[in-house]
């Protein structure tokens, strides 16, 4: 079984049955050959942006939502200001290349889990959302207990 932290570490998973959500799509992993070496987000059906999701941990939580990064305007100045000391000086402003990921419009799916390993999630995302948050505040560090 992988290491993997949060509601679907191996630690949460025992004594779980496999029909659980995550413990089912772990061992789909495992029964499925095209599954060695990929990643696959075991999660609820709906398509999920990143900032909505931030919105959701807030709500739950009881807390403001966190602070938006600077406008999409801000970030392409930063990133054409990258490539042109990149041509100009050969060095790369630290961290610019990463970017992309805050200037595209990313949304986190469970695609690839559907249609290469028959996943089909049996919570909703705000139940899953939920379940999360109970689990991180009984394992403060974050990681898997050991026992």
């Amino acid at each position: 079984m992988p290491n993997v932290p949060g509601p679907a570490s191996s630690s949460w998973l025992r004594g779980r049955s496999p029909s659980s959500g995550r413990a089912r799509g772990l061992l789909l992993c495992g029964d499925v050959t095209v599954a060695t070496g990929r990643t696959y987000l075991l999660a609820a059906a709906e398509p999920v942006e990143l900032g909505r999701l931030l919105d959701l941990f807030a709500a739950r939580l009881g807390v403001p939502p966190p602070r938006r990064l600077p406008g999409r305007s801000a970030l392409v100045l930063i990133a054409a200001f990258n490539r042109l000391a990149w041509r100009v000086l050969g060095r790369k402003v630290p961290r610019a290349d990463r970017l992309d990921l805050f200037l595209s419009d990313r949304a986190f799916g469970i695609a690839r889990a559907r249609r290469e390993l028959g996943f089909e999630p049996r919570v909703s995302l705000a139940a899953a959302v939920a379940r999360t948050i109970t689990w991180l505040e009984h394992h403060p560090g974050g990681g898997p207990v050991v026992s």
